[in-house]
C-alpha cells in the first residue's frame, strides 16, 4: 500500500533498567569462588592416592633393579663357576684393585645421590616457600586494592551525598 498506514505495527522497545543491586553480582562471584573451592578440593582428595602410586611404582622399579642386578652376577658367577671363559692366574694380582676401585666407584656414586637429593629437597622446600610469600602477596594486593577503592570511593562520592 502506497502513501497508506502500515498494518504490521512493530513492538516498542521496552526500556531496560540496569540494576545497581550487587548482591547479583556478589552471588555470582560467590558461587564460582566456591565452584573453585570444590575443584580445589576433588584435587586434594586425589593427591594422596597419586602419591602413593608413584611411590610403589618406585619401590617396584628399585626392586626390579635388584632382580637384574641379581641375575647378572648370577649369571657371571656361572661362568667363572663352569670356566667357560679363560681365567688367567694373573687376574688375581688385579682383584684387590678391582674391588678397591669398584668400592671406590660406588661411595662416589653415593656421594653424589645424597647430593643430588639435598638439591631437590631444598628446591622442594623453596618451592614451598615462594608459595607462602605468593600467598602473602595476594592477601597484601587484596588489602591495598580495597584501601584504593575505598579512598576513590571518598574521592569521587562527595560527603553531602552519602
Amino acid at each position: 500500500m502506497v502513501g497508506g498506514k502500515s498494518t504490521t505495527q512493530i513492538p516498542s522497545k521496552t526500556p531496560r533498567t540496569i540494576s545497581n543491586d550487587t548482591s547479583n553480582i556478589q552471588g555470582i562471584i560467590e558461587t564460582m569462588q566456591n565452584s573453585l573451592f570444590d575443584i580445589t578440593n576433588e584435587i586434594a582428595k586425589i593427591q594422596p592416592r597419586y602419591a602413593q602410586s608413584v611411590s610403589n611404582y618406585q619401590a617396584e622399579y628399585l626392586e626390579a633393579t635388584k632382580m637384574v642386578i641379581q641375575t647378572f652376577t648370577n649369571f657371571q658367577s656361572t661362568l667363572l663357576k663352569f670356566s667357560w671363559i679363560n681365567y688367567d692366574n694373573r687376574s688375581t694380582l688385579y682383584t684387590d684393585q678391582i674391588k678397591n676401585q669398584v668400592t671406590m666407584l660406588t661411595e662416589n656414586i653415593i656421594k653424589s645421590f645424597d647430593i643430588w637429593n639435598q638439591i631437590t629437597l631444598n628446591s622442594i622446600d623453596i618451592s614451598k616457600e615462594n608459595i607462602k610469600i605468593y600467598t602473602e602477596a595476594m592477601t597484601s594486593m587484596d588489602i591495598h586494592n580495597r584501601d584504593l577503592i575505598s579512598s576513590w570511593n571518598s574521592f569521587l562520592i562527595p560527603s553531602y551525598c552519602k
